[in-house]
């Protein structure tokens, strides 16, 4: 048999690297929410119930003087916390909160398969058509990412009601939802630029355009 002779090969170093980059998804424990189980007086202003706020687990951070909503996943993991503060409209959510990925809602209206949905950009918009009878879901605000539009495309029901913003970026957003491929409709406010603003006899009487 032939010989082989083996020697050692030089080390090369090279530019790139072999190690896979691993991406945190956040998640917020229960320690942390249970720091802001209160109660605050803005959340009945702005038309909530208790009960719509205990079963989403709305909260109050006294030291930021902001309402929290935990943010959850389709699985009902909690991933991140948008705050909204009661004196002034302030939004947070952090810069590792990946709100773009995720549907405020959406986790609770699979566990309500029977009620129509409401897409709205704020969550005291989505929780205000929970109060109507609604399952209102929450894109976190504008633009609408093209990952949260697969998320409802993947989503089971067949029809939505769109009740963004009554202005020129809610508007917009409606032709960006159209990309789902599902039945939409577009509420009319009777002129209320939100749907939080919306009165009783607004609801009673609320009219849908179907959206082409």
């Amino acid at each position: 048999f032939p010989v082989t002779i083996l020697s050692n090969r030089a080390p090369v170093e090279l530019s790139i690297s072999r190690e896979r980059k691993v991406i945190p998804v956040p998640h917020v424990t229960e320690e942390e929410l249970s720091n802001y189980r209160f109660y605050h007086e803005y959340m009945w202003k702005r038309k909530l119930t208790k009960r719509v706020v205990d079963y989403f687990d709305v909260g109050y951070d006294a030291t930021k003087n902001c309402l929290t909503f935990p943010v959850r996943d389709v699985n009902g993991v909690p991933r991140f916390i948008q705050r909204r503060g009661v004196e002034n409209k302030y939004f947070h959510t952090g810069e590792d909160s990946y709100k773009g990925k995720y549907i405020y809602g959406l986790y609770e209206a699979s566990l309500n398969p029977d009620l129509t949905c409401v897409i709205t950009e704020a969550p005291i918009d989505a929780l205000t058509a929970w109060t109507r009878g609604y399952a209102g879901l929450a894109t976190l605000g504008l633009p609408i990412t093209e990952e949260q539009i697969r998320i409802l495309s993947k989503y089971s029901a067949r029809m939505y009601i769109i009740g963004t913003d009554n202005d020129w970026a809610g508007n917009k957003a409606v032709h960006t939802l159209r990309k789902m491929g599902k039945i939409l409709y577009r509420m009319q406010m009777n002129g209320k630029k939100y749907l939080n603003d919306m009165s009783d006899d607004d609801w009673e009487n609320v009219e849908l355009t179907f959206v082409s």
